[in-house]
């Protein structure tokens, strides 16, 4: 429960800085579509909404870029939105209330955070089976308002479809709400699988370097002697690599590491 909460709570703070976004849909990508471009395109929409361009900040399409011929590009609906953030959230709200200028095929929407994204799918299911009146986002919001009344309620848990929706109705209807604690587990495992990872590399020519071969830097036994590849540190003492196959065949099968002290030229 608490883990639940907590990640409510920074869900919250992740939409509240997007208040400055939106996302335009239905503008078709072209094939090595540069940024200026895209930028050009979505200055061109938000003029007819009323958006004066000194107010548009970033403008860039968002998520994957498929390659040209890829089985993704291929597809009717790799078309990615724009991402718009604008310099004030004032200028961004101006964009919403001329919703009735934008060309046919072309609309824009709150850029969402995935669980809320969630919430609201979940939501648009429940109007499309007629269980809620009407489903809208407000400001990152999800707003749901149940049949005859003009009350509306906030989504915040996956739980809360269940005040204004009987269980009996969703079950009917096929709707499965699940709970809140597996969406948010579900969430979090995601996020944990798209961390990105590090790479080897190859540094001028050379093999990258394993975990195992990597030096480890300690204090010294005996200052005034040092091990073999310390420097010139007489108060450093490194732990040599390990052996390569060929130099454990050079020295006849020992595969303990070769060191050999070297007197410290401040003691001599």
């Amino acid at each position: 429960e608490f883990q639940v909460e907590l990640f409510i709570s920074i869900d919250k703070e992740y939409q509240h800085n997007r208040r400055e976004n939106l996302l335009i849909h239905g503008i078709k990508e072209q094939p090595g579509e540069s940024p200026k471009r895209c930028r050009e395109l979505a200055i061109e929409i938000l003029s007819k909404l009323g958006v004066d361009a000194i107010f548009i900040d970033v403008v860039h399409r968002l998520g994957f870029n498929p390659q040209p011929g890829s089985r993704v590009s291929s597809r009717a609906d790799s078309n990615r939105p724009i991402i718009v953030r604008f310099i004030g959230h004032n200028s961004r709200n101006v964009a919403f209330q001329h919703l009735t200028s934008l060309p046919e095929g072309v609309f824009i929407s709150d850029y969402l955070t995935a669980y809320r994204s969630f919430l609201l799918r979940k939501a648009k299911e429940c109007k499309s089976k007629g269980l809620v009146h009407s489903v809208k986002v407000y400001n990152g919001d999800v707003l749901i308002s149940p049949k005859n009344s003009d009350d509306t309620l906030i989504l915040e848990l996956f739980e809360d479809f269940l005040e204004i929706i009987p269980i009996e109705l969703l079950n009917e209807s096929k709707v499965f709400i699940p709970a809140t604690g597996n969406v948010v587990m579900d969430l979090m495992m995601r996020m944990r699988d798209k961390r990105p990872r590090f790479k080897r590399k190859r540094i001028n020519g050379q093999q990258p370097l394993h975990l195992e071969d990597s030096t480890s830097i300690i204090p010294s036994d005996r200052p005034g002697t040092i091990t073999a590849g310390a420097g010139n540190d007489p108060l450093v003492n490194v732990r040599s690599k390990k052996l390569t196959t060929a130099q454990v065949v050079a020295n006849g099968g020992d595969t303990r590491p070769q060191t050999r002290s070297i007197k410290s030229k401040t003691n001599a």
